[in-house]
């Protein structure tokens, strides 16, 4: 979460973090990327009381590490191994790990070799400047 659509959504990071929180159902698991400490004391606050339950945050109940020429998500004593994401950049290295975390956490049976597959084609797709 950060300083976006202020006009919207408010003007400061927890404002706009309690109404992003606001997606958070009952009885379900949240799973949170790495906040800036306002950020996720507000999606907490929020998430509880909307009834969240696990509310699983990044450095705390999972971490992301390098594993093997990949990743790996640790949670739940679980280590859930995966190559890196096809798509590039840091970003979505930590994209990666939170799908990983949330599809754990919501018990969805899923393939990590599939991050190694993933594409955008026409916005994340690598080009050739010869082809123009």
């Amino acid at each position: 979460v950060a300083l976006d659509h202020e006009a919207f959504l408010g003007p400061d990071v927890a404002t706009i973090a309690r109404r992003k929180a606001g997606i958070a159902k009952p009885g379900r698991p949240l799973v949170l990327a790495g906040q800036d400490p306002a950020a996720e004391a507000a999606i907490v606050e929020t998430a509880t009381a909307l009834g969240a339950t696990p509310i699983l945050r990044r450095s705390a109940e999972w971490d992301l590490r390098p594993a093997d020429g990949g990743i790996a998500v640790d949670i739940g004593g679980e280590a859930i191994a995966a190559p890196f994401p096809a798509l590039r950049g840091p970003h979505q290295i930590e994209n990666a790990g939170l799908a990983l975390a949330a599809l754990h956490a919501a018990g969805a049976a899923f393939d990590p070799q599939g991050l190694a597959a993933a594409v955008l084609p026409k916005r994340m797709q690598p080009v050739d400047p010869a082809d123009y």
